[in-house]
């Protein structure tokens, strides 16, 4: 399972566009759900296992807590109008990607494109990063 991930400037505006208003957006709801893993346990290293996670999130945003369909991405992507963009593929990550085994390929991907507007030397295209 993976999720697609891009660095582009408009991702601001369409993170304020997602923020919820509710009278409950303040209050704490827990989520519980697996997640599907490969395991590290020496008795099952490489096999698929799952792992019972229990999330803590504002009540606002809880019901906003979804994966995008990875052709919205693409879409989104065409619609951009800059030449300089980048969709990264991110090999086993989920929307939880900032907390999981392959976060430092998004932060490095993140900081060079911030510092120099490209990634892997890459200033438009799609990438494949993790696999």
């Amino acid at each position: 399972m993976h999720r697609y991930f891009w660095l582009l400037s408009p991702l601001a505006v369409l993170m304020a566009g997602c923020a919820t208003i509710g009278d409950d957006s303040s209050r704490l709801v827990t989520v519980d759900h697996y997640v599907r893993v490969k395991s590290t346990a020496p008795a099952l290293t490489g096999q698929d296992a799952q792992i019972y996670v229990r999330e803590v999130v504002l009540a606002g945003t809880g019901a906003h807590h979804k994966q995008v369909v990875p052709e919205r991405v693409r879409e989104l992507y065409a619609d951009l109008g800059s030449k300089q963009k980048v969709v990264i593929d991110l090999a086993r990550s989920s929307h939880n990607a900032m907390w999981e085994r392959n976060r430092l390929l998004l932060f490095q991907g993140s900081l060079e494109w911030l510092k120099d507007g490209k990634v892997n030397g890459t200033s438009e295209g799609e990438l494949k990063l993790g696999y």
